[in-house]
């Protein structure tokens, strides 16, 4: 049987039974947690409907239905989960139309100051914490968590979140495949590119509504800086493996001049030299992680390169392995795409970017936007 269910203003599934027990179990839905199934006239508490519990009665010619929010007569889209809603079915708040499940958590950031998601304010003006209250903060990354809730989030609308990440993957890759010039090219342009594509997502997860077009707003007033929150974190990266690549190279030029083998020497020299790349490897690893949030910094929230660079870190020490387990797990889906005859890759890359979308919402959204 298929479930949906409520998560933080946006429906999530289907599932099946056992899907939603796992849930469950893992406190991802909880008492209060909206659920619906075939057979029901609305959504409700999963506390009313779970196996111990007495389900409610379906409702008369209600089996074949879809989920409240998904149905095709819908004329307007709720402000806070974005689910589409016959008008009547949905209130004016603030200039956004909101829909019974959403209004409670809707009132209550208008109560506490904060502008709701899906407001008609633009992008980036969501929240009004400050940077020290937002790394001060807890907060929780369930890697597979993310990458489930990014599948059923860019398969709601493949015909925008799916293609326009396809598209924005493909443009990259052309970029760098241009002549001489390519590898410069990529490294310059693939922060405005992935800056206006997770963008892009976070504008739909809030509630707005998107066009194709816009997976390419990188490509705007803060291209520049967009720029550099790719550039200058991959070229320190980069600089960690110098000195395991020096020493390697002493090596092989000592061994290029005796026109011979690897002696002794070389041979403790390579030792050294791997030692260092390795060690090198390891530095990397933990800086890009703990910048891995320094773009959408960038593009959502205006923030300026050190700024961002930061943030990200200050807010990934947090829970360093878990983050890292986000990129690890992405890379292998990312991975498994390209090995599916390459062509996988146009819908994996789509799907994590949606997932590290997904997670910097949920730990930045509350954030104010830099000052201009």
């Amino acid at each position: 049987m298929n479930w949906f269910y409520a998560l933080e203003g946006q429906s999530l599934g289907p599932v099946d039974d056992a899907e939603l027990a796992r849930l469950a179990a893992a406190g991802t839905v909880k008492d209060d947690t909206l659920v619906w199934r075939e057979g029901f006239s609305g959504w409700q508490p999963y506390a009313t409907v779970r196996p111990e519990a007495t389900p409610p009665s379906p409702a008369a010619g209600a089996a074949d239905v879809p989920p409240p929010g998904i149905a095709d007569t819908a004329k307007v889209r709720c402000a806070g989960c974005g689910l589409a809603f016959a008008e009547e079915e949905t209130i004016a708040i603030n200039g956004a139309r909101i829909c019974g499940a959403c209004k409670p958590a809707y009132l209550q950031r208008l109560a506490e100051g904060g502008v709701p998601a899906g407001s008609t304010s633009s992008p980036g003006t969501h929240g009004n914490l400050g940077p020290d209250e937002i790394a001060g903060r807890d907060y929780s990354v369930g890697a597979t968590d993310r990458i489930s809730e990014a599948w059923g989030f860019i398969f709601r609308e493949p015909s925008v979140l799916l293609l326009g990440g396809a598209l924005v993957f493909f443009v990259t890759l052309a970029m760098q495949a241009v002549p001489y010039l390519g590898p410069i090219v990529g490294l310059v342009m693939t922060g405005p590119m992935l800056g206006g594509l997770n963008l892009f997502f976070i504008r739909r997860l809030r509630g707005e509504t998107v066009q194709l077009g816009d997976a390419f707003c990188g490509f705007g007033p803060r291209f520049g800086q967009l720029a550099l929150a790719h550039v200058v974190p991959s070229l320190l990266s980069g600089l960690c493996y110098l000195p395991g690549i020096a020493i390697g190279a002493v090596a092989i030029v000592r061994m290029l001049q005796r026109g011979a083998g690897p002696k002794g020497d070389d041979i403790a020299i390579l030792v050294v030299a791997g030692i260092a790349l390795l060690a090198g490897m390891i530095v990397a690893m933990w800086l890009t992680v703990g910048w891995m949030y320094t773009i959408l910094l960038v593009a959502d929230k205006g923030y300026g390169l050190t700024a961002a660079m930061s943030l990200s870190r200050r807010v990934v020490r947090l829970h360093f392995w878990q983050n890292l387990w986000l990129v690890f797990l992405g890379g292998i889906v990312v991975s498994a795409g390209f090995m599916a005859a390459c062509v996988g890759i146009f819908v994996t890359f789509p799907l994590v970017t949606a997932a590290i979308a997904i997670q910097y919402d949920r730990m930045f959204r509350d954030l104010a936007p830099a000052k201009a």
